[in-house]
This record gives structure tokens, C-alpha cells and sequence, in this order.
């Protein structure tokens, strides 16, 4: 018998490779952002304008709450990566 280990990733190594979701979108109220962790997710309006830093912290899914943003075109960066949701009621 021949066994062969091979080194695992670490959880970091992990993380960085989860792929991100928003949900729902288009939202009324809350977003849910799925596949960040520990990390700050800046949110830009359709002018490019930042409205907020959101600090997430070690949870898997995170809530950010929109109750208080225009109907419109909003984009979430985090990480690299740039999302598009939509605020509409």
C-alpha cells in the first residue's frame, strides 16, 4: 500500500476562494452578503460616490441594511471584487 498526503489548505486559503453572493437583489431593506469574512466592503451610489464602509466580521453571512438608500443603482467592493444590487421598493 502507497499512501500519499497532500498538504491542505489553510482557512485563509479557503475564504479567499469563496465565491461572494448578494441577496435578495433587487432588495427593499436588508442585503445579504454570503462569502466574506473579516474583511471592509465599500458601498458606491450610481455616481461613484461612497456612502458607507461596512466592517464585517468572522460570519459567513452578513446583513447590511438599506431602509435608508435611494431607489437606485448601488455597487459593493470588497476584496478586489465589484458587485451591482439594486435598491428598489
Amino acid at each position: 500500500y502507497k499512501i500519499i498526503v497532500k498538504q491542505a489548505p489553510n482557512a485563509t486559503e479557503n475564504v479567499e476562494q469563496l465565491p461572494i453572493h448578494i441577496y435578495p437583489n433587487p432588495t427593499q431593506d436588508e442585503l445579504y452578503v454570503e462569502g466574506l469574512a473579516n474583511t471592509k466592503v465599500q458601498i458606491y451610489n450610481s455616481m461613484g460616490t461612497r456612502i458607507a464602509i461596512e466592517e464585517f466580521s468572522s460570519n459567513y453571512v452578513n446583513r447590511i441594511t438599506t431602509s435608508s438608500l435611494a431607489n437606485g443603482l448601488y455597487l459593493l467592493q470588497a476584496k478586489g471584487k465589484t458587485l451591482r444590487f439594486m435598491v428598489q421598493r
